[in-house]
């Protein structure tokens, strides 16, 4: 839903809030950076401006070409620079989690938006009860140019299935005790890039407890260079992640029909994607070639182009019986 409310609800309190006690528990957050800058400055204040008081930023350099030193060396002893040959973001997450020293640790890409009580609401829920090993929270969808769009997830009866069903789960929407983490893993390079964040949450969420904060409180920025690298990409690495979870046995393992419905969601996501990349390319275009050719390769994905319409045309063309 579109929530000018929800707008107003994310708007800086002004406060800065501690837990009670001897020792607040500190918040960790992992930005893997590679030739991101445009967007750097103000992913690390969102996260500076936290009402949480004791958190820290922990920014990988992955072998970036664009320096982030300019950025990040103004903002003071609670962002630390770790620089790498360049692993991807799955091999940058890991980098990070290794040298993080937080109670509570969250992954953020470079480009993400964090509103003022993330720490807080999200850190609160793992305090407030020594079984919750994570925590997540609706999404800000931001566009340029359009209004955000709040997307909550509220209707799932729990997180386990919520990761069964849906590809991915934007990491920043999450927070994780970091002593929860240990032997999970960490993120699997196999996966590097494409479909990573859904492996990473389908394996916490099948061993660990995750509870759910209705609020907004983390943005997720989507712009044209995202798409440049496509959804294409991105359904094929979220089809190998199935092939792999459809293998594993034990607790909160998939079923045969949640199998089926994540593939549907999969493909149905991804012939979207090609149904309108040749809406936009034309009939004549250099480019419709390209893309019928690369859809012979993925025979399987014609009935999921197809049908829609097909189905779009029979119901009108059904006559009115009432």
């Amino acid at each position: 839903m579109e929530t000018r409310d929800a707008q107003n609800r994310l708007e800086p309190t002004g406060k800065v809030l501690s837990s009670e006690g001897p020792r607040s528990p500190l918040v960790s957050y992992i930005v893997p950076f590679f030739n991101g800058s445009a967007h750097l400055a103000e992913t690390l204040g969102s996260i500076l401006a936290q009402t949480y008081s004791e958190i820290e930023v922990v920014v990988v350099d992955d072998g970036s070409d664009e320096p982030c030193a300019p950025i990040t060396d103004p903002l003071g002893p609670r962002v630390r620079v770790i620089r790498t040959v360049n692993h991807g973001v799955s091999g940058a997450r890991n980098v990070g989690l290794a040298a993080a020293r937080g109670d509570f640790v969250t992954f953020l890409d470079q480009d993400d938006l964090v509103y003022p009580p993330h720490a807080e609401l999200l850190g609160g829920a793992m305090r407030s009860d020594p079984e919750v090993d994570g925590a997540f929270c609706s999404v800000v969808i931001l566009r340029d140019g359009l209004a955000p769009k709040e997307q909550a997830f509220c209707r799932y009866d729990s997180p386990l299935e919520l990761f069964k069903t849906r590809m991915t789960l934007s990491m920043g929407a999450l927070m994780f005790r970091r002593s929860a983490l240990v032997g999970l893993g960490g993120f699997d390079l196999t996966f590097n890039n494409v479909g990573e964040d859904w492996d990473f949450c389908l394996r916490f969420a099948r061993f660990r407890r995750l509870e759910y904060v209705a609020e907004p409180l983390f943005g997720f920025r989507r712009h044209r260079s995202q798409a440049s690298w496509g959804a294409d990409r991105m359904a094929q690495g979220a089809l190998s992640v199935l092939r792999k979870h459809r293998l594993c046995d034990g607790p909160g393992a998939l079923t045969s029909l949640e199998a089926r419905r994540a593939r549907a969601g999969i493909m149905g996501y991804w012939a979207q994607w090609y149904r309108a990349s040749l809406k936009s390319a034309g009939l004549w275009s250099r480019r419709t070639p390209a893309l019928l050719g690369h859809l012979l390769t993925h025979p399987g994905l014609l009935r999921y182009i197809v049908a829609p319409p097909l189905k779009r045309i029979a119901m009108g063309g059904r006559r009115r019986t009432d």
